[in-house]
């Protein structure tokens, strides 16, 4: 996946991309032959943003540093959307959960990390 003369991304770097591109494009898929739980704007809202996911993947193997921004923002709002306009109370009541807000934090929190580490080989 790389051009004459590029560089390949680190592993860890690999890794982040393939796994937002693979679950982007299975949660997209998942939606679109089985149908969405939620409201069709939600859906429609869970299409862009997985969408955003595959591209940012992209972004990520290819060190793009629109990527991580692309990464980030959406991680933004979608965890503002979550808390203030919840798709459901079971959903508000997971999400709320201890395991899942310290998750909330340490996944988003050890790809900044990541990032930071390899941010001067991003162009």
């Amino acid at each position: 996946m790389t051009l004459k003369g590029e560089q390949r991304p680190p592993v860890p770097i690999r890794i982040l991309g393939w796994f937002l591109i693979v679950g982007g494009v299975a949660f997209v898929a998942k939606i679109l032959i089985f149908g969405g739980q939620f409201s069709a704007i939600r859906n429609l809202w869970t299409i862009i943003t997985k969408g955003s996911a595959v591209v940012g993947g992209y972004g990520f193997l290819k060190m793009k540093r629109w990527a991580v921004y692309l990464y980030f923002s959406f991680y933004a709002i979608n965890t503002a959307l979550m808390y203030t306009i919840p798709p459901s109370q079971e959903v508000f009541e997971k999400y709320t959960e201890p395991f899942v807000i310290a998750m909330a934090v340490i996944i988003p929190g050890g790809i900044a990390i990541l990032v930071a580490k390899y941010w001067r080989r991003f162009t």
